[in-house]
């Protein structure tokens, strides 16, 4: 919007004059236009590095090797949708020479769902041991319930492994079921537990046992695996998990859980994953 006033001459405007108006109204558009885009820059500059800053923390909670476990073959990864997301993973060492194992899904994606399992990573790591598996999760609950917004929450799958006794002793909170396939390539679904962390005041956690005998093989995913879409809009399912799973169960827990990547990336085809793609595998030799 341009407005003049009248000439001192009192004479009307020109067609020169009104050309030269309108070359300083594009002169002064485009000076601030560029003042514009210099603070979208700015801005970009900043968000950039608040998740440039994100990733590295997200990366740092990820265990940076997988620990020996007599008698097992144990393999996991996290590949976000995003420049961070909100899924995790975890092998927390405990005392008798058990292993506690975790998969966790925040809901949301990007920075806060970063940030929040961040908080949810360091809780578990100080918890872990201290209590019986639904004790824990009755305790990370009551964590989550007073430390985050109603509307947030964290679907876990926890568990603790006695290598010498091969006894899986877990809490399924709200999370895909994982499934402990054995030698045979029978199913048993890991459904023992209660609600997603963060939803419930008055949640109770039941703990299951699982044996795990030599060749059997667990799996736990979050649901950016089961919910990976194909090009028709189908899902890669359960169905589609035990499919990979039941083929590679020969292989070690690495070449199982590489088989079963490729496999959800095929399905999903050009478009790729829609959500956080994370897997744990169990392998008792």
């Amino acid at each position: 919007f341009l407005a003049l006033g009248e000439r001192v001459s009192g004479l009307p405007f020109s067609e020169e004059d009104l050309e030269f108006a309108l070359t300083l109204a594009r002169q002064a558009l485009a000076a601030l236009e560029s003042v514009r885009l210099h603070r979208v820059r700015l801005e970009q500059q900043r968000r950039d590095r608040e998740m440039q800053i994100a990733r590295e923390i997200q990366q740092s909670l990820f265990p940076r090797s997988r620990p020996p476990v007599a008698g097992f073959d144990l393999a996991a990864l996290s590949d976000p949708c995003q420049e961070v997301g909100g899924d995790h993973y975890d092998f927390i060492p405990l005392d008798g020479g058990r292993l506690a194992l975790a998969v966790a899904d925040v809901s949301g994606k990007g920075a806060p769902a970063s940030i929040l399992m961040a908080s949810v990573h360091a809780s578990l790591r100080a918890l872990a041991g201290s209590s019986p598996p639904a004790a824990l999760m009755g305790r990370l609950n009551q964590f989550m319930l007073a430390s985050t917004q109603e509307n947030k929450y964290v679907t876990l799958f926890y568990a603790e492994l006695d290598p010498a006794a091969r006894r899986l002793v877990y809490v399924n909170g709200g999370h895909v079921p994982p499934c402990r396939i054995s030698a045979d390539g029978a199913c048993e679904r890991l459904l023992a537990g209660g609600p997603a962390l963060g939803l419930l005041e008055r949640a109770d956690y039941e703990a299951g046992v699982t044996e795990m005998g030599t060749g059997d093989v667990m799996t736990v995913v979050t649901d950016g695996v089961t919910e990976a879409a194909s090009p028709d809009d189908r899902e890669f399912g359960e169905e589609g998990l035990l499919r990979v799973v039941r083929a590679s169960r020969q292989e070690g827990a690495e070449a199982i859980l590489n088989a079963l990547v490729r496999a959800v990336h095929a399905w999903t085809g050009p478009a790729g994953c829609s959500d956080d793609l994370t897997a744990l595998v169990l392998k008792a030799s």
